[in-house]
């Protein structure tokens, strides 16, 4: 019996862990998402994150990936991709955590679109 009450605990427990890594998963979903339709940069944000990072479909290197970016009609340079994609993280990092007020005025100024 002992070991039954074990691997229903194990089992619920994966259950739970599993659960938690769906709800954090579509929390990202949701910032991506969030930046891609009220950041002034949002689409450019998205199809380089989706490309790095969310496409089912693992990239071999940067020149696959600018391939994609070049077939969405975004063309940039390898080095504006790199820096396009960490002003997309610290997006996404600053909708999922927070951030200080002495950088609000900053990230805020992303989301205005002119």
């Amino acid at each position: 019996l002992a070991v039954v009450d074990l691997d229903r605990t194990e089992i619920e427990g994966r259950a739970r862990s599993m659960e938690r890594s769906k709800k954090m998963l579509d929390l990202i979903d949701s910032a991506v998402e969030t930046i891609r339709q009220k950041n002034k940069n949002g689409e450019l944000y998205y199809q380089v994150l989706y490309w790095n990072y969310l496409s089912p479909h693992e990239m071999a290197n940067a020149e696959e990936i600018m391939e994609h970016l070049e077939e969405a009609n975004i063309h940039i340079t390898k080095r504006t991709m790199t820096t396009y994609r960490l002003e997309a993280i610290n997006c996404v990092s600053t909708i999922l955590w927070g951030y200080s007020s002495k950088e609000c005025s900053e990230i805020l100024s992303n989301f205005i679109r002119e």
